[in-house]
């Protein structure tokens, strides 16, 4: 009845009372199926739930009585809690009813954990190291992937599988065990099976037989082999697993080192409904034979090496650290250990050991560095020696760990251990298969020494190297012997941008030259890069001859530490080895190991060189070695501005050349011409550097036809050179010719399309023309990036360039952030007092003072130049830009004395040192000529600065920027000197010039016209002063942005022009126009909104329109008197309030506001404002006449006369 009235469904409640049979079926039914089986916690109500309450009268019943809600059988446990019926439903708190049925349920779980693990059995023979580091990453991956089904509609009897796979002694063995120890309670048994060999495979099933009860037949039980049927024990164990049901089948077997055996692996892998399979592999589950007799969907995980991380706390852990609480000194020590041993966990672990074991000798603080010194000195003793292996669990050394998988290898295919070897002399990271494709390519071209060096190297190398029928690498050899190195994992599949290939673990490299021990294999790897090497450069592929550098480094140290380990034959190619190796230092920017490298080559050139048969006796006959190093070594001086050593060794090359020329030999007559036209450009010997390559451009149009590739390097040389001369038609000219030969060009030149485009982005910023330099040098900086790398001298130079134009448009933030990386890249690569360097840091300390940061530029320029004078000299091109780019920190300081006794210093030394045609020795010529005008020196300013235009005259071409700078600057000194005439006559020159060149609508000639207006309206021609002005605002309205200062400018000149043609109209427009733009763009209380107000005002006055005039003076007088230092301003606005009062006839607040205008200039003694104060005293004067004033007369006579007498002082 209570239940119907609480709503409860009548069918239900009709078989739930005391007695009911239908309650009684359903309790024995369950007792009958789970009783015995199952736990019980059943609790009730032991108090009456309310029905309904009405006043005082309320009706309460158990809803289900105690009686009926007892639960009978033997694993129940029944419990009353002091709750209504509705308070079964949900506990409102953690009260004490709550806490009884939790302890409850926790006695029943742990009764039943301690069952479960009584009944469990596990045979695990192997414990984990004490020295064990956690590796979370990998422990998390065994759990979720064992946790999950392999694939959808996997059959009952295929257990769950995973195969750690990877290089020996990684710890594959070790993350297993730390499965089983933190996932044990999830099986009921658990077997460890050890798959080394037959034997150590029917050792481990016999264990297991042993510990689960299982009758063989053996009649020997301590003996390890069974004489009738070795496999009895694994095929019993195996039924047994397979035959467990429900939750007896939750069992976890692990396979310990499946790699090669003599017997069907599918024999001893068990089966079962819910079982589980861990299998520990070097090979690779993909390449293995075994992955066929492993589950359907077994699931792989490959087993690396250590995190950096992981690596320095195993270490720290051996001084009681970690790397939160050790010190930066053991920090580092740890680091250096985990990066020799290549971060392998099993060095780690014996490293481990060996440090805990110095540290009961020499304490803990100094254990570390020792096991350093050891391991740098003594690493074969400390990876070898089985006397240090005991220190762990492990039964094998680090050099014999992968004994048996190199046996393995070298079973399969003989060719394989070799290979490992020739790969252990190659830089370890990125193994290029392209090498070997390239490499191939040169060995087979028609290349005489090529071929000669091809036929020494041993029989499997060139098998290695061979051609197709059709001209390309028949890569089946290599990839045959790859193929086990790959699937026992002692090699790792890379890849990049520039193909696929291999890296070695630095310890497999260490194990793989200790098989190499005479170094067969060394001389070899470095034939197959140095061939390598030179077919990248034929073909110009200039990423894979980044990647080669690493490894020729690595080769060329190596084998410049085994001198007896060269085989007789090097010397013949060592001179030709070593230039390549150096011209491909070269070209990457490692100078000073180009030098190195090519020293050797010159060295072995003079050695092994003998005159010819048929030369004269009396003269040297040098060999191509010789002659091509020659040439290399002075393209590196060049590289350093060293131009003097570079023409010197060029004009050995030269003689080297005419002698080896009259032998009939190949001539390199044309390159040496090349470097020499190199040298004299940057010496500014134009004309000599012209002739030069003018002659090879004519010689290899003949040879190569005029739009060959060929002729590009000259081409770009040329163009440059004309840019620098400011021949800027016969530099377009020269640009075109070179796109029209890119567009045609191989796509393999990328990099010289990238290099090109470069030298364009440097013509658009000399040309001044910096949106296209800043457009075009965005685009192909990406792109160098790219192709070349961020490091590249290209990729550097171009940072540079567009550092220096963001400098120039305000972008101050991004050029001086991309100075410093390159500056950083620069002083990393060749040091601090590199040329590079030095002029990188020139640059940069140039962007600072643009960028208004001149105490950094300050110091940096000056520490720069005394630098560079002691590391180069005084006189070099690099220590006077240093010293010049400081005379305009100095200018910008206002320091005009100091700035004018340098740039004289800097004039001279560029005379002397590039002539007094140069370019730059011109342009400090005008910096010097604006010094002299600031310091009032007027002839001196005229007599620099006409030199240099006269002189550009002759040296420049009119639409060099250059020349045009010397007119203006030309033209800026007369206006000076009062010599008007002359500046127009200038100034109408160079408009001419900048309007035949740009257009009319160009920034540049709008400047001109700017300055010709202001030239024009000294010289009181105020028409043509008008119309130069309305060019520049017309036009600039049009092209520029609102608010660009050429156009606001013009504006602001051309109201004052009408103010004085009393054309207030036209004048107003123009102030009302900039008081709106800056008003806009800079705010009301901006100074150029503040004159313009005024000036607005001003006009509005002169107009008649006294109350808006009133108003925007008021303002402006508001915003003046803000400012302590505007007392002139103030003072003018005052006096044309006091003459708008006048005419509004308010004589009083005239009177006021002209009499403090005489105040302030009795007070401040300002020349200036003493005459605004003259002619208030006039307006008071002539307000005397008309009428009373309230200041005394007398005082106003005695404050002209004090004014006459300062004006006459």
């Amino acid at each position: 009845m209570a239940l119907r009235i609480l709503g409860s469904n009548p069918s239900i409640l009709d078989g739930l009372h005391y007695g009911s049979e239908l309650l009684l079926s359903m309790h024995n039914e369950f007792i009958r199926f789970y009783g015995t089986r199952v736990s019980v916690v059943n609790f009730y109500e032991e108090r009456k739930t309310r029905i309904l309450k009405f006043g005082f009268l309320q009706w309460e019943e158990y809803v289900v009585r105690k009686d009926s809600a007892m639960y009978e059988s033997p694993k129940t446990v029944n419990i009353g809690l002091h709750v209504d019926h509705k308070g079964l439903n949900k506990f409102p708190a953690r009260s004490s009813d709550y806490k009884r049925i939790v302890e409850e349920l926790n006695r029943l779980i742990k009764a039943d954990r301690e069952i479960h693990l009584a009944s469990r059995v596990e045979v695990v023979p192997k414990i984990k190291v004490s020295a064990y580091v956690e590796r979370p990453a990998l422990s998390y991956a065994v759990k979720e992937k064992l946790e999950l089904l392999n694939y959808e509609g996997s059959s009952l009897s295929t257990p769950h599988c995973l195969v750690l796979h990877g290089l020996g002694g990684c710890g594959k063995t070790q993350l297993a065990l730390s499965y089983i120890e933190t996932q044990a309670e999830r099986f009921n048994s658990i077997f460890w099976i050890s798959a080394s060999s037959l034997n150590a495979v029917v050792r481990s099933y016999r264990a297991i037989a042993d510990e689960i009860g299982l009758e063989l037949d053996q009649p020997d039980p301590f003996s390890f082999k069974v004489s009738s049927n070795p496999m009895l024990a694994v095929r019993s164990v195996m039924r047994w697993l397979e035959g467990l049901k429900g939750t007896q089948a939750q069992w976890l077997v692990v396979i310990d080192e499946l790699e090669s055996l003599e017997v069907d692996p599918s024999e001893f892998i068990p089966r079962g409904e819910q079982g589980t399979l861990l299998v520990t592999s070097r090979r690779h589950s993909t390449n293995s034979i075994y992955a066929k007799y492993l589950p359907r969907g077994c699931q792989t995980l490959q087993v690396d090496v250590l995190e950096k991380t992981e690596a320095v706390e195993l270490l720290l852990s051996a001084i009681t650290h970690s790397i939160s609480t050790a010190l930066t000194t053991d920090i580092e020590l740890a680091n250096q250990i985990a990066q020799l041993v290549d971060y392998h966990p099993l060095a780690l672990g014996l490293a481990h050991a060996s440090v805990v074991q110095a540290a009961i000798t020499e304490g803990y603080d100094r254990a570390l560095g020792i096991y350093l010194q050891d391991l740098k000195n003594h690493q074969d003793e400390l990876l070898g020696d089985p006397g240090f292996s005991e220190l762990t669990r492990y039964e094998k050394t680090i050099q014999t760990t992968w004994d048996t998988s190199l046996a393995a290898i070298d079973a399969q295919n003989s060719n394989s251990t070799k290979l490992l070897s020739l790969l252990s002399h190659f830089h370890k990271d990125n193994i290029l298969f392209n090498f070997f494709r390239y490499a191939s390519d040169r060995f087979n071209a028609e290349s005489r020494p090529f071929n000669s060096m091809f036929q020494e190297l041993p029989d499997w190398i060139r098998d290695l190297l061979r051609h197709t029928g059709d001209g390309v690498w028949d890569s089946f050899a290599f990839r045959r012997a790859l193929d086990p190195l790959l699937s026992y994992s002692m090699v790792q599949p890379i890849s990049s941008s520039v193909g696929y290939g291999v890296r070695l673990h630095g310890l497999v490299q260490w194990r793989a030259q200790q098989i190499d021990s005479k170094n067969n294999t060394l001389v070899p790897a470095l034939y197959i890069a140095t061939a390598a090497a030179r077919e990248v450069q034929i073909i110009r592929h200039i990423p894979l001859r980044k990647q080669l550098v690493s490894h020729l480094q690595y080769l060329n140290r190596t084998i410049q530490q085994e001198d007896d380990t060269r085989s007789s034959n090097f010397s013949r190619y060592e001179g030709m080895v070593y230039d390549i190796i150096g011209h491909i230092y070269h070209q990457e920017g490692l100078l000073e190991e180009a030098k190195h490298a090519l020293w050797s080559a010159f060295a072995v050139s003079m050695t092994f060189e003998r005159p010819m048969s048929n030369s004269p006796s009396s003269e040297t006959t040098f060999g191509p070695d010789f002659l091509a190093v020659t040439i290399n070594m002075a393209n590196i001086h060049e590289s350093q501005d060293n131009w003097n050593q570079s023409e010197r060794l060029l004009e050995i090359a030269m003689l080297a050349g005419d002698l080896w020329a009259r032998e009939g030999l190949r001539n390199d007559t044309l390159q040496i011409w090349y470097d020499l036209g190199r040298t004299y450009r940057l010496q500014g010997r134009y004309a000599e550097a012209e002739e030069k390559f003018s002659a090879v451009r004519e010689e290899y149009s003949k040879i190569f036809g005029q739009e060959s590739e060929e002729n590009l390097g000259v081409l770009e040389e040329l163009a440059g050179l004309y840019k620098e001369q400011g021949r800027w038609q016969d530099t377009e000219r020269l640009y075109k010719e070179i796109a029209a030969i890119l567009v045609k060009a191989d796509p393999d030149q990328k990099g010289s399309a990238i290099t090109h485009l470069a030298n364009k982005v440097e013509y658009f910023v000399r040309r001044g023309r910096l949106a296209e330099a800043e457009d075009l040098g965005t685009q192909i900086l990406v792109k160098s990036r790219d192709l070349l790398g961020d490091e590249h001298d290209t990729t550097l130079i171009l940072t540079g360039t567009l550092a220096g134009v963001y400098s120039q448009t305000g972008r101050c933030d991004d050029a001086i952030a991309m100075g410093e990386t390159v500056l950083s890249v620069r002083s990393r690569r060749y040091g601090v007092e590199a040329p590079h360097t030095l002029l990188t840091t020139i640059n940069l300390g140039a962007m600072y003072g643009r960028c208004d940061r001149s105490s950094e530029a300050f110091h940096i320029l000056n520490r720069t130049m005394h630098i560079t004078q002691n590391a180069l000299s005084p006189e070099h091109p690099l220590a006077i830009r240093a010293k010049g780019h400081l005379v305009h920190v100095l200018m910008y300081q206002k320091n005009w004395n100091q700035s004018a006794e340098l740039q004289v210093q800097v004039v001279d030394s560029s005379i002397r040192a590039l002539g007094k045609e140069h370019p730059e020795t011109l342009k400090r010529m005008a910096v010097l000529g604006k010094i002299y005008t600031r310091l009032n020196q007027h002839d001196e300013a005229q007599r620099v600065v006409g030199e240099a235009l006269d002189t550009s005259r002759i040296a420049l071409q009119s639409d060099d920027p250059l020349f045009q700078v010397l007119i203006q600057t030309a033209a800026q000194v007369n206006l000076k000197q009062n010599d008007i005439g002359s500046a127009l006559l200038q100034l109408v020159e160079l408009l001419i010039i900048r309007r035949n060149e740009y257009g009319i609508a160009h920034k540049r000639t709008l400047e001109t016209c700017l300055e010709l207006g202001l030239a024009f309206m000294d010289f009181g021609m105020l028409d043509v002063a008008e119309t130069s002005f309305q060019i520049v605002e017309q036009y600039g309205l049009d092209i520029f942005e609102e608010g660009h200062e050429l156009p606001m400018m013009a504006i602001e000149r051309l109201g004052r022009l009408y103010l004085q043609q009393r054309q207030w109209k036209l004048s107003y427009w123009r102030f009302q126009y900039l008081l709106r733009v800056f008003t806009k763009l800079r705010g009301e209380e901006h100074p150029y909104t503040i004159q313009s107000m005024s000036d607005t005002g001003w006009t509005l006055l002169k107009m008649g329109y006294l109350l808006e005039a009133e108003e925007l003076l008021q303002r402006v007088l508001r915003a003046r008197k803000s400012v302590p230092e505007e007392i002139e301003a103030t003072a003018l606005v005052m006096l044309d309030l006091g003459l708008l009062y006048i005419q509004q006839n308010r004589g009083l607040e005239a009177e006021d506001v002209l009499m403090e205008v005489i105040y302030t200039a009795v007070v401040s003694r300002n020349s200036a404002v003493r005459s605004l104060a003259s002619s208030a005293l006039y307006y008071l004067s002539k307000m005397g006449e008309t009428r009373t004033l309230n200041v005394d007369m007398s005082l106003l006579d005695k404050y002209a006369d004090e004014f006459k007498k300062r004006a006459e002082s």
